[in-house]
């Protein structure tokens, strides 16, 4: 591993970021990658918006639509700190699981902090599946509202926040099956289930009004 810090999110570049990912580091890994895919699919939907309410032609959900993209603002700016977020505690699941196992006292303290440490691993990319569903939401009112010149780019943006929780469900799934609690693993299963069926019928939602409105021209 090398010892130069990472560089954050406010420096970091598109191409210096893919070129992190692809070294022999496991971080950058999936779960950061799925919280940047939102934050792009969230800047998408806040360039419908935008442009919709900066052109010539009449709009007619003006305050929808900006409160859509000033959400998304939030949004975008939240996902990028859960990327940070989710390469902070796989780090940590490391650092427990280099702790020594030499006596039943370290063998105990040892599986205590990987709890801890799985704990933190399965609530961030939670945040960033559930953060990355109300970006849908954001692209369903673009989808609706915004203009038909930009529709091209509320699919996509539908796409790639599908795509952003559907990755950060894959990183939970791994880390709830590893959780010792019952209970734990049992409530985080239910949440990942629900949050598979309302991203499938939001999504959905999305394209189709993208659909129907290219259709109709």
């Amino acid at each position: 591993m090398s010892n130069v810090a990472p560089e954050t999110f406010d420096t970091r570049t598109v191409a210096g970021y893919a070129a992190q990912i692809a070294t022999a580091s496991p971080t950058p890994g999936g779960g950061s990658v799925a919280a940047t895919v939102g934050a792009f699919a969230c800047a998408l939907a806040e360039m419908v918006c935008n442009v919709t309410l900066s052109g010539k032609s009449a709009v007619t959900h003006p305050k929808e639509l900006q409160k859509a993209a000033e959400a998304g603002s939030k949004l975008r700016a939240k996902l990028l700190s859960l990327a940070a977020a989710d390469e902070a505690a796989y780090a940590g699941y490391q650092t427990a699981l280099a702790l020594p196992r030499g006596n039943e006292d370290e063998v105990q303290a040892r599986r205590a902090a990987l709890e801890r440490a799985l704990a933190g691993s399965t609530a961030v990319p939670l945040e960033i599946a559930r953060t990355s569903l109300e970006v849908l939401d954001l692209l369903l009112i673009a989808a609706e509202h915004g203009t038909k010149y930009a529709l091209s780019d509320v699919s996509t943006g539908a796409v790639l926040a599908k795509a952003s929780i559907r990755s950060a469900l894959f990183t939970t799934r791994v880390n709830v099956v590893m959780t010792r609690d019952e209970t734990v693993r049992a409530r985080n299963q239910s949440e990942i289930d629900s949050l598979h069926e309302r991203t499938t019928s939001t999504a959905n939602s999305v394209l189709t009004a993208v659909e129907q409105r290219t259709i109709a021209g």
